[in-house]
């Protein structure tokens, strides 16, 4: 076995150095999906996308930052509170894929912090390496599973 030159050290550490710098960015990027959420931030969720990104939650399918900008909040009652963990990242060269586990719980009035739903399962997200750093190019969320009440209860018709 041959014995690496300084020059092919230098390129496997610097190539080592930018899947860390990949990893650190992608994560961030993943947390800042459910902060945005948590926080209602909808102008920078949309901007973690391509323009041409897709956001599928459940039923609802949208393509471009403008649709995904026109999603409904939440009542300003509501809070939101997204742990997510186990982040798994898949980097090809510019393009890279997550899958992150997430539990969701939403608090719907907050005189009653104990009116909860919580819902768990993953965040499927597709990136790729943009001038402005890594963006969804696809993201969705996958229920697994929910408590009897519902995340995103129907309201009563009288």
């Amino acid at each position: 076995m041959e014995t690496p030159t300084v020059n092919e050290l230098g390129t496997v550490q610097a190539t080592q150095l930018q899947w860390l710098v990949d990893r650190a960015e992608i994560t961030d990027l993943v947390l800042d999906f459910a902060r945005c959420v948590d926080d209602r931030d909808m102008i920078k969720y949309a901007e973690n996308f391509t323009e041409d990104g897709e956001l599928v939650l459940h039923a609802i399918h949208l393509k471009g930052r403008d649709q995904i900008l026109s999603i409904p909040g939440f009542p300003p009652e509501w809070a939101a509170h997204h742990l997510i963990g186990n982040i798994l990242i898949d980097i090809d060269g510019d393009v890279a894929h997550t899958r992150t586990y997430v539990v969701a719980t939403h608090v719907f009035d907050p005189a009653t912090p104990s009116d909860t739903a919580q819902a768990g399962g993953w965040y499927l997200q597709d990136l790729r390496r943009t001038p402005d750093g890594w963006r969804f190019t696809r993201a969705e969320v996958r229920t697994v599973w929910e408590t009897e009440k519902p995340l995103f209860p129907q309201p009563e018709l009288s």
